[in-house]
């Protein structure tokens, strides 16, 4: 296997880091739905303050990616379908609006915080894998 640590190649087959991001996306984006009305008082993250569903998403999509960077675009999408998962499992009063809420968030940027927080952990692991690692050359 080639590449870089950071990047969890060496540590892990493909197909288990994206399982990995996967689990953790899941998880991580129901768990901001969870936290919600603890945290803000209403039941749904994006009604609450900006602050709290920008950075919650922000950190799940940093986070779901670290296992392999390389891999962001499934952070993106496990975090948001981890939002949309727990939101129908949760209040089985809006099933009936699933598939509009499905439609409606991905055209309406829930997941913006998300792609920056994903996005910004793949360049930070980029760079750092630029200064401080050399491939091996064969």
């Amino acid at each position: 296997m080639s590449g870089h640590p950071l990047d969890g190649e060496v540590l892990l087959p493909v197909t288990r880091r994206r399982a990995l991001i996967a689990g953790l996306g899941l998880t991580l984006g129901a768990s901001i739905w969870a936290a919600s009305a603890a945290f803000n008082g209403v039941r749904e993250p994006f009604d609450g303050p900006l602050l709290y569903y920008g950075s919650a998403t922000f950190a799940a999509g940093a986070i779901a990616t670290l296992p392999s960077p390389r891999d962001w675009w499934l952070a993106i999408l496990s975090v948001y379908l981890g939002e949309q998962l727990y939101a129908f499992a949760a209040y089985p009063e809006t099933r009936a609006w699933f598939l509009f809420g499905l439609v409606v968030n991905a055209l309406i940027p829930t997941w913006f915080f998300t792609a920056l927080g994903a996005l910004s952990a793949r360049f930070a692991a980029r760079r750092l894998t630029g200064r401080i690692w050399t491939p091996p050359t064969s």
